[in-house]
């Protein structure tokens, strides 16, 4: 059985947690617009049939599936659970490491301007250099996004 990638770190620098979407973190947001697209488009069309109320509420489903890809920024409708599913942050006391699963950027604990929460899943950190990474799907984002900003303010009492 393969072992989970964790990537190399100087001896006094630990993991301490690695960041991955979940698909609870998906499914819930898409679940309710799943369900809100069926009951319009039941509201609309049962009385046609059965049928074409399924239908009429797939056609709005994937409406604001398309609608949701456009708030975030994407030019084109994408499968984003498999697009982000192996998209990794590896926060350290100094550092995340930003890979999919391999590192691919480093950021130092210091060079963190700011975290925003999007939606109820999302978040985008920004870097005091103009660069933006996000990561999407993650479960309670605004407790994670609480906890990174908690080891920038100990990183810089520190220093």
């Amino acid at each position: 059985m393969n072992k989970p990638y964790t990537p190399e770190l100087p001896e006094d620098e630990r993991l301490l947690v690695t960041l991955r979407p979940t698909l609870k973190a998906f499914a819930i947001p898409h679940g309710i617009m799943l369900v809100c697209a069926m009951t319009f488009g039941c509201w609309l069309y049962l009385p046609q049939g059965l049928l074409q109320a399924i239908l009429a509420g797939l056609a709005v489903f994937v409406i604001l599936f398309a609608f949701t890809a456009w708030l975030k920024g994407s030019g084109e409708i994408e499968f984003s659970w498999l697009m982000n599913l192996r998209n990794r942050w590896y926060v350290t006391p100094f550092r995340i490491l930003i890979g999919t699963p391999y590192v691919e950027h480093v950021i130092d604990m210091e060079d963190i301007d700011y975290i925003a929460v999007r939606f109820w899943w999302s978040m985008t950190l920004y870097c005091k250099d103009g660069t933006k990474h996000r990561l999407d799907y993650v479960w309670k984002p605004r407790q994670t996004r609480a906890w990174i900003l908690s080891i920038h303010r100990q990183m810089k009492s520190t220093t």
